[in-house]
Order: structure tokens, then C-alpha cells, then sequence
């Protein structure tokens, strides 16, 4: 029995020379000493797939802990870049709004910029045609008095053969056609009508010197009467 139970435990891998020889010596316990053996070698098999089932188990719970871990790992990933995405969709929507801001706060400068420069441009333009109507007034106001002196000097700075020098002032010979030429009498009788209210009361200096200041710078004769003078002057040869 010693034999049999040595001999299979050194031939435990591999039973059936063991089953042969125990059938052919008919020992009812080697039999017996056999299934002993055969379980044996069934249960040691079995824990064996056993621990390699909780190994691989092991390895599976290890397994599955590790992308447990890396899914929560991406997870968080995701939802910190999401976070992130967020945060910096509102920054830009932020800084999109306040460069709308400043947009519109430029644009409402350049147009008040641009009322301030077209206001000052319609003040300088109406000081401008304020000045050129000035201007324009003067210069009218200038040839109205060359144009009296012209004719100041043209008609009524008469010849001294056509006025005595002597005061009072009286007109010669040549004098009195010139005026003829022009019904002189008869206008001065029509002027002085007018100026009645101005002369009265005034001497005899003082009215020679109003006369002859009316006529400088007050009698404006219409052009038949203007024409008609300077014909006479012409044809009484009065050039001074």
C-alpha cells in the first residue's frame, strides 16, 4: 500500500498506468487509494482554475477600477475644458460687448465731432458773408463818394470866368449860360421848397456854405438831368 500510495504521488500527473496497474493487481483499496488520488489532483485542478478565475477577476475588478478611474479622469477633463469654454464664451461675449460700447461711444463722439465742426463751419461762413456784405457795403459806400467827388469836380467846380470869386458869389455871363443850359433857376426853385425847414434862420455865411455843401453831397439829379449838365459843361468848355 506504501508502494502504491508512493508511487502515485510521484506518477500523480499522469493516472491511467496507475489504473491499469491497480486493475491488474485487483487490490480493491489501491482503488480506492486511486480516486483519492484522481479527486486530489480534480480539486487541486479546480482550486487552480479557481485562483485563476480570482486572478483573472482580480485582474478584470483591476481592470475595470483603472478605466472606472480613467472614464472619471476624461469626465472631469471634459467638464473642466467645458468650464473653461464657458468662462471664455463669456469673456469674449464681455469683450465683444464693450468693444460694441466703445464702438458706439466712438461713433457718437466723431458725430458730435462732426455737428461741432459743421456748426463752426456755418458760423465761419455766415461771419465770412457777414464780412463780405461789409465789405461789399463799403465799397458801395466808397463809389458813391467818388462818384459825388466826380461830379463835384466835373459840375460844380466852375470856372473862375464863371463865378466871381467875391462874396457873396455871384455867377458872370458865361456862368448864367451855363445854368440856362440846364434851367438851373427852375431846379433851385424846386430844391429849396424842400429845404425851407433847414435853412431858416440861418445867415447869410452860413446858408452860401449849406447851398453849396447840398449841392456836393446831397443833389443826386436823375440821368436825363445828369446827361444834360454834362453836355452844357462840355459845350461851355468847362473842363476843371
Amino acid at each position: 500500500m506504501t508502494e502504491i500510495i508512493s508511487t502515485a504521488s510521484q506518477q500523480s500527473g499522469n493516472l491511467l498506468p496507475l489504473v491499469g496497474k491497480f486493475f491488474a493487481s485487483g487490490s480493491v483499496g489501491g482503488l480506492f487509494i486511486l480516486v483519492g488520488v484522481a479527486l486530489f489532483k480534480f480539486v487541486k485542478w479546480a482550486m487552480l482554475i479557481d485562483e485563476q478565475g480570482k486572478n483573472m477577476s482580480s485582474s478584470f475588478d483591476q481592470l475595470t477600477k483603472t478605466l472606472n478611474d480613467f472614464s472619471k479622469e476624461i469626465r472631469a477633463e471634459i467638464k473642466l475644458l467645458g468650464k473653461e469654454f464657458h468662462e471664455d464664451r463669456k469673456e469674449v461675449r464681455a469683450e465683444i460687448k464693450l468693444l460694441g460700447k466703445e464702438f458706439r461711444e466712438d461713433r457718437k463722439e466723431i458725430r458730435s465731432e462732426i455737428e461741432l465742426l459743421s456748426k463752426e463751419f456755418r458760423e465761419d461762413r455766415k461771419e465770412i458773408r457777414s464780412e463780405i456784405e461789409l465789405l461789399s457795403k463799403e465799397f458801395r459806400e466808397d463809389i458813391k463818394e467818388i462818384r459825388t467827388d466826380i461830379k463835384t469836380l466835373l459840375l460844380y467846380q466852375l470856372p473862375h470866368e464863371s463865378v466871381k470869386a467875391t462874396s457873396p458869389l455871384q455867377l458872370t455871363e458865361k456862368g448864367k449860360t451855363i445854368s440856362e443850359g440846364f434851367s438851373a433857376a427852375e431846379l433851385a426853385k424846386r430844391i429849396a421848397e424842400t429845404l425851407k425847414g433847414e435853412v431858416e434862420g440861418k445867415a447869410d455865411y452860413d446858408l452860401q456854405a449849406f447851398c453849396f455843401d447840398y449841392a456836393r453831397s446831397r443833389f443826386k439829379p436823375d440821368d436825363v438831368l445828369e446827361a444834360r449838365i454834362k453836355q452844357v459843361a462840355y459845350d461851355n468848355g468847362v473842363d476843371n
